[in-house]
């Protein structure tokens, strides 16, 4: 397997590119950048062309590397210096490098010998200066621009041509790229770049990192000034970098999780670290690196410097290195040769100089731009053709990375460049980078000013780095998690890490894995992975109540099962009970406190079953016999990760969400209110302010619930592993956390690399599905881990994983049991309990919190709302969960909360993806595999054959609420009836309760149907759907409209996410009459508008490099070869909250402050007494007159 995930990451890279789609060729156009970045960039150009994509390369006339090199279109352009002016500039630039070591951001900025940069950035006003070339940009129709973004010129292109931007970058220079991608970058444990600190920061660097965060937004933008000032004259009004980041579609990042440190990403952040591992080729002597060697077009454009000049410039700056190691940002750059960076950034001006080659791009029809970003033309030539771009990179230049995917960067463990700190910081350490990110946002626009101020005069309007590259579409970035730390991601971010590394050879033999389900529909789609992992070799042990709904044994796995003090008559009464409360009209504090006595004794019996299976010596002695690797679970039932932490083995969470936002505090991943609905709001990512306000609050009023399900896990954690556990630490324990959902789903939202999306694994026939009940899986957990038998068998088995849905978190408590890693398979958990459990940013700002009912652009008081949900669900996930932590706590003879049991999740794997939900920060073990149960359409049976063939032209509608809805009150089932006798389609309707006698003769009952197949077939008009996430997939794989009744869980959320992409319509099933469901019909069947978003979505869901299944079983087997995951576990899992934050570094440096202001008032109020004090008056002597 290993071997075919290498060998496809190159694929992987370009597929990401193409617009259209793998069957049909596109047009790109590539702003590249000069020197080593065109070594990889140039490999995905050369797939692109292989792929029959017709490239527009655009280039300037001097240049190291960038020549025609093979069969791609080039457009070149004149620039105002020769190559000789370059180099020459370039070598002072490195020789003033060797003595600038140990300096800060503002001292490296100032040492810097700024002739270079100015070449460097202004180049893109060549390019706009050559009206041939701007006329054939703006007239070629190209879909996409593919740039690097560290000159900019790529980003101002692609904003000017209006076009999506592919950023192709190692990182991006200062604090650009965390804004680009509204990435998090918490300081407490991403440290900055250029301070050389690890993510395990001391108090001194993490002060560090604060203050040179500080001196990134301070000065940053002074060193790009030249690339925004061009930019700003293009476009005619002031340019930022934010504005050039930020438009990037995707981040192409040449790094991983090898090499960087852990942290939250975004979706559009897509990792490619070792892209360019491969044998290279001989150099020639007169350039550098940019030469036709593959079968493109190559368009070049003269430049007014030579080889000569690029090569003496770069000879000084490149001597110039060897003096300013580990000084800061600002020092570096006012050290740099500012002659070569002229050159390098002012290239890009020749490029639109030549009006020949402008208008050849304008009038060619590009799909798209590959570009390094580095020196910003491609950002710029994407921006000026309005073509989308895919940036080729290591890394952006500054922030820039950041700000154009908007992705969070905390600087408390996510280090800024050239700090050359690790993710672990010391306090010293996050203060500097702090500190260097501010220098980043003072300096950073200085060192572009070329670039932006070639953008500027391009645009006749002012541009910045962010302008350029925020219009990037995807990034494309040569690193992965091996590499950099963890930290979070954005969904466009693409991890190509060793693109050109030699695929490794397979496994030659299995390995051993522990599987602690969740009951209910959880079960189905893990079935499916399950049965995938046994077919290829791997010995698959399932460790269940004997009370339980669907999980049976069968062929593909070991059964272990134990006794829990309850009957099935009794679990089967328990549901029921609740699901009646669904459909009660007038809802009341009564109904509420119904819910949550139901909950509260459903919870029990779940913590019950936990406690139990912890408990059993027999069972627990076999399991850690066992030996396994990895422990697979859903951590919304916890008892799964304290078992994994039992036995010490690494866990892999399978999950669709966790509640209270665990999810985020396991991962570590940035969860901001501001654009990511909490669970149940129904917001989307574009909340009102009001909507934004709920997202705020929302979260407080289901701590009460949370608490009832997940806080006991916290006790029982700490009883079993000897310890003080929390929810966070039983959460934070998994090496992979697998999200079934994606992005076609979800929202954007920065990501953790430790995150992967699987949604869509689930799209195949199901069975009947049951709705989870906390108590009655507490009860499971604790027969579970109380049978003395069951655990001493699992021991004894020598698992290598353990596979648990986490949504209640017994897996995870048997996996701490067992010492197990743990890959939790899941949906999603409540409260953003998946993304607390992976430490993954989750910002209330654009990020919809469940059950807002906001999406991820929010008004005002949508984001109060998004943010008081976030603030409260944590109190009601921790009464849902604390039973889990204090069974986890008992069992594992520690203190343990439902959060240490989700943070030892090796690899969370999620049934979702960003087609369904909105984008957002990602961690890197967060594997998304949305779509995982779309199955291939299986003929229908000949009952159903008969329906469909019968329906005429007019077609049929698959009605089905999913199995927890087997009976409808008769008022509202006779509603539902007379609607759907109003159109003239055949309903096939999933009902099992008494039949309507308003029943009309186009509507079937049926006990039972092949809802995957019938939604295949040409004549399913549209799909009556609860808005389970399976169902969604299910009509999202198949591209049918949907009506959706959301009636409990995340459904509301799901069927939000649907209704703001145009894919459906939803209703409320307590409060909607006959007309309303009966227009909502007409409308998703007659309406073409809906039938074109959901295949769009289809489209866009089943456009992906790798099944959902594949990913899935991928993720799952790398836990199992490596005993676990810990290079994707960040660093925030170590940190305390209020390192975590920066506040210790915050209050320590405003002590600085006030104490400084102390004194200089003392100093003053001094000076003023002895210099405007009233002088004492002396005392006059009055003589006595003599009489």
């Amino acid at each position: 397997m290993a071997s075919r995930v290498l060998a496809a990451l190159l694929p992987l890279s370009v597929c990401l590119l193409l617009v259209p789609g793998p069957t049909e060729a596109g047009r790109l156009l590539v702003v590249p950048m000069d020197g080593s970045h065109w070594f990889t960039m140039s490999s995905v150009v050369e797939q692109l062309v292989q792929r029959g994509h017709e490239i527009v390369v655009v280039m300037p006339e001097v240049s190291w590397q960038l020549k025609k090199s093979f069969n791609v279109t080039v457009k070149t352009y004149s620039l105002s210096y020769s190559l000789e002016d370059v180099n020459r500039e370039f070598k002072r630039y490195v020789d003033v490098q060797w003595k600038i070591r140990d300096q800060n951001f503002l001292s490296m900025m100032m040492a810097t010998p700024t002739q270079f940069f100015e070449y460097f950035f202004s180049h893109c006003k060549s390019v706009f200066d050559d009206r041939k070339l701007i006329r054939y940009l703006e007239e070629t129709s190209f879909d996409a621009v593919f740039l690097d973004p560290f000159d900019m010129c790529g980003l101002i292109i692609a904003k000017y041509l209006s076009l999506p931007s592919v950023v192709f970058t190692r990182g991006v220079f200062c604090h650009y790229q965390d804004e680009g991608t509204q990435c998090p970058s918490p300081l407490s444990y991403v440290p900055r770049g250029l301070l050389a600190l690890s993510d395990t920061m001391t108090f001194p660097e993490r002060v560090w990192n604060l203050l040179f965060h500080v001196q990134e937004h301070l000065f940053c933008r002074y060193f790009l000034k030249v690339a925004t000032d061009v930019a700003s004259e293009i476009f005619q009004t002031t340019i930022t970098p934010y504005d050039l980041y930020s438009q990037a579609s995707i981040w192409l990042l040449r790094t991983d999780f090898v090499l960087d440190y852990p942290r939250p990403v975004m979706p559009n952040m897509v990792f490619i670290g070792g892209i360019n591992c491969h044998a290279g080729k001989p150099l020639t002597e007169v350039s550098w690196q940019l030469k036709k060697s593959l079968n493109f077009t190559a368009k070049t454009y003269s430049l007014s410097y030579s080889l000569e000049d690029l090569n003496h410039e770069f000879k000084i700056f490149a001597d110039h290195q060897w003096k300013i190691r580990g000084k800061s940002l600002l020092s570096a750059l006012m050290s740099l040769s500012s002659r070569f960076f002229d050159n390098f950034f002012s290239h890009c001006k020749s490029v639109f100089n030549d009006r020949q080659l402008v208008r050849y791009l304008e009038e060619t029809s590009f799909d798209a731009v590959l570009l390094d970003p580095l020196d910003m033309c491609g950002l710029i030539l994407a921006k000026y053709l309005s073509l989308p771009s895919v940036v080729f990179t290591r890394g952006g230049f500054c922030h820039y990375q950041d700000e154009g995917t908007q992705c969070p960067s905390p600087l408390s463990y996510v280090p800024r460049r050239l700090l050359a700190f690790s993710d672990t910081m010391t306090f010293w350490e996050r203060v500097r980078n702090l500190l260097s990110l501010v220098e980043e946002h003072l300096f950073c626009h200085h060192f572009l000013k070329v670039a932006t101020g070639v953008a500027s005069e391009i645009f006749q309007t002012t541009i910045t780095p962010y302008d350029l590259h925020s219009h990037v579409s995807i990034w494309l970035l040569r690193t992965d998690f091996v590499l950099d730390y963890p930290r979070p991601v954005m969904p466009n971010m693409v991890f190509i890490g060793g693109i050109k590394c030699h695929a490794g050879k397979p496994l030659t033999e299995g390995g051993k894995m522990l599987v602690v389900p969740m009951d209910g529909s959880h079960w189905l789609s893990m079935r499916k992975l399950v049965q995938e992992l046994h077919s290829r070799g791997h010995q698959i042990v399932v460790v269940v109540p004997e009370v339980n709904l669907y999980i049976k044994a069968e062929d593909f796995f070991t059964l272990k099962s134990y006794a829990v003090p309850f009957t099935q008559e009794e679990f089967q009464h328990i549901l029921v009970g609740q699901g009646k409360l669904i459909f009660e009209e007038k809802y009341s504090l009564v109904i509420f406190w119904k819910i949550m006595d139901i909950l509260k004794e459903i919870s029990q019996l779940f913590l019950s079953s936990c406690r139990e299976l912890l408990n059993n010596k027999d069972l627990m002695v076999s399991l850690r016999n066992s030996s396994f690797d990895v422990l697979l679970t859903d951590p919304v039932y916890p008892c799964g990760a304290v078992l994994a932490q039992y036995l010490s083995i690494p866990s892999v969470f399978f999950l669709r969400d966790i509640p209270c936002d665990y999810a985020f505090e396991g991962t570590q991943c940035p969860n901001p209110f501001s654009y990511i609905p909490k669970y149940l709001t129904a917001h989307s990512d574009h909340m009102t302010f009001l909507q934004r306000v709920k997202n705020m609050l929302y979260p407080l009023s289901l701590t009460y619930a949370c608490n009832i399900g997940l806080l006991p896990y916290e006790g029982l954690a700490s009883e079993v592993l000897q310890r003080e556990m929390s929810l966070g630490e039983i959460f934070g324990s998994a090496s992979v956390w697998l999200f079934r959902g994606d992005f076609v789903l979800d929202y954007p939202r920065p990501i953790m690399p430790n995150m992967a999306f699987i949604g869509g694994i689930n799209c195949a026939y199901r069975k009947p599905l049951s709705q989870e009940d906390s108590a009655l899986f507490l009860s499971f957990c604790s027969s579970l881990l109380y049978n003395k038998e069951l655990m001493a068998s699992l021991a004894a088995s020598n698992f290598d994983l353990m596979l648990a849905d986490p949504f209640l978190p017994c897996g995870p408590i048997v996996a701490q049991h067992l010492g197990l890693p743990s890959v939790f398979y899941l949906n999603a958990m409540p409260c953003s309990l998946d993304y607390q459990g992976a430490r993954c940013p989750n910002p209330p700002s654009y990020v919809p919190r469940s059950l807002s009912m906001n999406s991820d652009h929010m008004t005002f008081l949508q984001r109060v709302k998004n943010v008081l949900i976030a603030s409260t669900e944590s109190f009601l996930c921790s009464a849902v969960y604390s039973p889990y932590a204090q069974l986890a706590s008992e069992f594992l003879q520690k203190t343990v909360t439902v959060q240490d049991l989700m943070s030892n999740a090796s690899v969370w794997i999620l049934r979702s993806d960003f087609v369904n939900y909105h984008p957002r920060p990602i961690m890197p073990n967060m594997v998304f595999v949305g779509g995982i149960n779309c199955a291939n359409q299986k003929p229908l049976a000949q009952e159903f054959e008969a329906y469909v063939n019968a329906s005429g032209e007019h077609g049929i509608v698959v009605f089905s609420l999913g199995s927890m809805v087997s009976d409808i009150p008769e008022k509202k089932a006779m509603e539902i009836a007379k609607a759907l006798g109003t159109i003239p389609q055949t309903v096939l309707w999933r009902y099992t309760g008494t039949p309507p006698s308003n029943l009309a003769k186009n509507t079937k009952l049926v006990k039972w149907l092949p809802q995957n197949d019938l939604l295949g077939h040409p004549k399913t008009r549209a799909f009556i759907t609860h808005s389970g996430s399976h169902g969604i997939y299910e009509g999202i794989c198949n591209g049918v409209p949907m009506v959706m009744l959301p009636l409990f869980g995340d459904q509301m959320d799901n069927a939000k996410r649907m209704e703001s992409r145009g894919a459906g319509v939803s209703l409320n099933v307590l409060e909607m009459t006959s007309e309303d469901l009966s227009q909502a019909l007409k409308a998703v069947i007659y309406d073409k508008s809906y039938k074109e978003n959901i295949m769009r979505l289809s489209s866009l869901h089943k456009d992906r490099p790798i099944e959902p299944l594949d990913l899935a079983v991928f993720w799952v087997e790398f836990v199992m070869r490596h005993k676990g995951a810990p290079h994707l576990r960040p660093a925030a899992h170590d940190l305390t909250w209020y390192q975590y934050h920066s506040l210790d570094v915050i209050a320590f440096l405003l002590s600085i402050v006030l104490g400084v202001l102390f004194v200089v008032y003392k100093c003053c109020a001094f000076g003023c007494r002895k210099c405007f004090g009233k002088k004492p008056r002396g005392k006059k002597s009055h003589k006595s007159k003599a009489h």
